[in-house]
C-alpha cells in the first residue's frame, strides 16, 4: 500500500511540474550584423500611474553612447532557438533622450513578423512619424524604442531594446 501511494504521489508531482512552462525557454537572442543587442523583458503592469516608462532603463547611464547605432535597412535577427513562438510582432516608437515617447504610442506601428524555425527578421525603416515634427532634422540621430511581442498559446512575453538611428 505504501508503495502504491508513493508511486501515485510521484506521478502527481511529475505531472504538475512537467506541465509547467519554464520561462528560461522563452529567452531569445538579437543580432544586427553579427553583433549582439541587449534587451530586457518587460511586464506591462510595471507602468507608473498609468504612464508608460518602459524604455527608461536604457537612459539611466550617461553618456548614452552604449545605445547602439543601427543604419536604415539594417536587419535584426530575432532567434528564439528551440522555443519557437506561435506569433511574433514588433512595435517601433520614437523616443526623447530621457526614454519618453516623442509621439503618443498609438502612432507606433505594430508589424507582425513571419517566424521560421524559431527565427524572425525585422528591417529598420524610416519612421513616417518623424516628419510630423517642425524641428525634424534629417542629419540628427534619433532614439527608437523597440518592443518584440511573442506569444506561445496564451502566454505572452515582451522584450525591449533601444537603438539610435536616423529618423
Amino acid at each position: 500500500m505504501k508503495y502504491v501511494l508513493s508511486t501515485l504521489l510521484l506521478i502527481i508531482v511529475m505531472g504538475i511540474t512537467g506541465c509547467r512552462v519554464n520561462d528560461d525557454n522563452r529567452k531569445m537572442t538579437l543580432t544586427v550584423g553579427g553583433e549582439s543587442v541587449d534587451y530586457v523583458m518587460y511586464n506591462p503592469s510595471e507602468s507608473e500611474n498609468g504612464q508608460d516608462y518602459r524604455y527608461k532603463f536604457a537612459f539611466q547611464e550617461e553618456p548614452l553612447t552604449h545605445i547602439k547605432y543601427i543604419k536604415m535597412q539594417d536587419k535584426i535577427t530575432i532567434n528564439f532557438g528551440n522555443s519557437s513562438p506561435d506569433k511574433v510582432s514588433v512595435s517601433d516608437s520614437l523616443l526623447h533622450s530621457n526614454g519618453e515617447y516623442i509621439y503618443p504610442d498609438d502612432l507606433s506601428s505594430v508589424t507582425p513578423l513571419p517566424i521560421e524555425d524559431g527565427v524572425s527578421e525585422y528591417i529598420f525603416q524610416k519612421k513616417p512619424a518623424s516628419s510630423l515634427s517642425s524641428q525634424f532634422d534629417k542629419s540628427k540621430k534619433y532614439f527608437r524604442g523597440i518592443t518584440i511581442m511573442a506569444s506561445w498559446g496564451k502566454q505572452q512575453k515582451q522584450y525591449l531594446f533601444v537603438i539610435r538611428t536616423d529618423a
